[in-house]
């Protein structure tokens, strides 16, 4: 035999051999169970991937979704504790307000009856005056000494009394711009 032809009959048996080889490997992976193939196997792996990772997501965003519900809470909490707290110093206002208000008027009574009073030390004085001229024993004229004292004290104490009404009168208005408007100014809401 030609060496021609042994190596074409070397060459067929090794290509039969592998041919036969391919043939048993089809039919070992015929046999194996469907599962078990690697392409099912791939399938099933990418697929398992695919629902952990979707999983993984849905609870992300479910997280995102608490915080973002729970910093909406805290919004809300927080803006109705400054409803409450403006409504609270709103009432406290209008309460001083009106006190101070009271206070005021009270002042202007006040202020009003020492100016009476102040008129008729006047005319008391002016009477005292005249009377004084026309004064000529010594219990007159002392007498007339003891009223110009008692009117002198009278007008001290009026004095006195005064600044004492002008002092209030300021201290009432300063709280009213200082106090009463900017604490409720700063607590303002923005709807």
């Amino acid at each position: 035999m030609p060496a021609d032809s042994i190596a074409s009959t070397h060459g067929a048996a090794e290509k039969l051999h592998w041919e036969v080889e391919k043939l048993r490997a089809e039919t070992r992976n015929l046999q194996r169970p469907t599962l078990l193939s690697p392409t099912t196997l791939i399938a099933l792996t990418t697929a398992a991937v695919g629902l952990i990772g979707a999983g993984f997501q849905y609870q992300i965003n479910q997280v995102r979704a608490d915080k973002a519900d729970l910093a909406a809470a805290q919004n809300s909490y927080r803006a109705e504790l400054a409803r409450s707290e403006l409504e609270r110093l709103e009432k406290t206002k209008s309460e001083l307000a009106g006190s101070i208000d009271a206070m005021q008027a009270e002042n202007k009574k006040v202020s009003d009856r020492l100016a009476d009073v102040r008129n008729q030390l006047a005319k008391a004085e002016e009477g005292i005056q005249v009377a004084a001229a026309n004064v000529a024993s010594p219990e007159a004229k002392q007498a007339l000494a003891e009223a110009r004292s008692t009117v002198a004290a009278l007008r001290t104490e009026t004095s006195a009394s005064e600044k004492v009404q002008t002092d209030r009168a300021a201290r009432l208005s300063a709280i009213r711009r200082d106090v009463l408007k900017p604490a409720v100014s700063n607590l303002r809401l923005v709807p």
